[in-house]
């Protein structure tokens, strides 16, 4: 349950961080479409199933919510869990591993861009996500935080934080509670507005450095809506 000693500022739950929200959602949309719509694509062409996963998350006030991602994993993933758990990078209680051999070869390249997170627009659109605030975490991970991290529910989660500035494996369950609860306290329209901006430039440089590392897609894409 909330601390009632900590209270985030107004700006957290404002209308004017709704219009933030909504307008660069849309904006972003609008922007993406056609990247989006060649990752749907080339999704659907290497798989027969849904191009977007979907998955219970813990939102605002410790409310459930379903958040969308484009699919990155091979058929059955979620069951191989247990058996790369000893590969875990990331602080308990949450889960990441490089390289993840779960992920597809498509899905791999989504990954280490974040482009799989994309489809987090619509959350934001529809009102469970903000564009800046902590990372939701699925129902399973929220369960074993901490009593303290748990207040990162009074603020609604973000489609990006401020602990993306660090490598997951390089800080701990405390250092990342420490900036989750920084973020809920310190909440303002030019702290979100830094964070998107060097989160932009922090995510272009990771895209171009994975494009120019595998310049073949360049030339896969090309193929294939040329194949058309």
């Amino acid at each position: 349950m909330a601390n009632s000693r900590l209270q985030p500022p107004r700006y957290a739950s404002s209308i004017q961080k709704r219009i933030l929200d909504i307008s660069l959602s849309l904006l972003a949309s609008i922007i993406l479409f056609p990247l989006l719509l060649i990752i749907i694509i080339i999704i659907k062409s290497k798989s027969k199933g849904p191009a977007i996963f979907k998955q219970k998350r813990i939102g605002l006030n410790g409310k459930p919510f379903i958040i969308y991602k484009f699919c990155t994993m091979k058929p059955g993933a979620h069951k191989l869990q247990k058996k790369y758990k000893h590969l875990n990078i990331s602080p308990f209680p949450t889960f990441k591993i490089a390289n993840d051999p779960r992920l597809n070869s498509f899905g791999l390249f989504l990954s280490k861009t974040t482009l799989d997170e994309l489809p987090q627009l619509i959350n934001v659109l529809i009102g469970n996500m903000s564009f800046v605030g902590p990372r939701p975490f699925p129902e399973k991970e929220h369960k074993l935080l901490s009593k303290k991290w748990k207040l990162r529910t009074l603020v609604k989660p973000g489609l990006v934080s401020q602990v993306f500035f660090f490598a997951r494996n390089k800080v701990t369950s405390n250092q990342w509670t420490k900036i989750d609860l920084d973020y809920i306290q310190n909440a303002s329209l030019l702290k979100d507005l830094r964070i998107m901006v060097i989160s932009l430039h922090y995510y272009a440089k990771i895209f171009l450095f994975q494009i120019n590392k595998k310049k073949w897609w360049y030339l896969k894409i090309v193929w294939y809506l040329g194949k058309k």
